[in-house]
């Protein structure tokens, strides 16, 4: 989608093949992230590219906020879960000779599996 293009949600819903409401939940959390706008009365745009300052400033913040909260996941994470993310690893180690880039992609294309490579 171009920069300033209108997005309507009965057009990705169709494209799509899901009803309304998961398109509706995936553009407020795009709106959040500022990756669509949202025109009152007239639905959502596709803002301006972003400046290679604003993409270096929202990296900068990522690697700030992904390790403290993928720390504090695991400090709260049950014994099951624990042991479920342990397997996940195995499993993800065993493809494509545990090489990479590569077992990751495999992974995550691997039938049965739902967001974030978690068995559906």
């Amino acid at each position: 989608m171009e920069p300033g293009s209108r997005v309507t949600i009965d057009a990705l819903a169709r494209e799509l093949g899901v009803s309304q409401t998961p398109i509706r939940d995936a553009l407020n959390r795009m709106e959040a992230e500022g990756l669509v706008v949202r025109v009152p009365h007239a639905g959502y745009r596709i803002p301006p590219q972003i400046t290679r300052q604003r993409f270096e400033d929202m990296l900068e913040l990522r690697l700030l906020l992904d390790p403290a909260a993928a720390r504090r996941s695991a400090e709260r994470a049950s014994p099951k879960q624990v042991a479920g993310l342990r397997r996940l690893l195995e499993e993800m180690a065993e493809l494509e000779g545990g090489n990479g880039l590569m077992a990751y992609g495999a992974f995550g294309l691997r039938e049965g599996r739902g967001r974030n490579g978690v068995k559906a």
